[in-house]
């Protein structure tokens, strides 16, 4: 349901900028993981061409809403 109500949120702004920390990434590639955006409050994934900066603010890009999937994902 929080998926859902988050992709719901972001519907239609695919492409704007959102200040946000990367909380994590997976084990065996750094260019993928999670991060938290701070307004409005959303957890997603976030992918980038170089490691990511775990503890980091960061300035990122929303690349993929699907409310089918409930599917939020951003870019760094």
């Amino acid at each position: 349901v929080v998926d859902l109500m988050e992709a719901e949120t972001l519907q239609g702004r695919t492409g704007e900028r959102f200040a946000g920390v990367v909380v994590a990434t997976e084990h065996d590639d750094p260019r993928t993981g999670d991060a938290v955006v701070r307004e409005p409050a959303v957890e997603a994934r976030v992918t980038s061409e170089e490691p990511l900066p775990v503890g980091e603010d960061v300035e990122l890009v929303l690349s993929e809403v699907d409310l089918d999937t409930r599917t939020v994902r951003f870019t760094l």
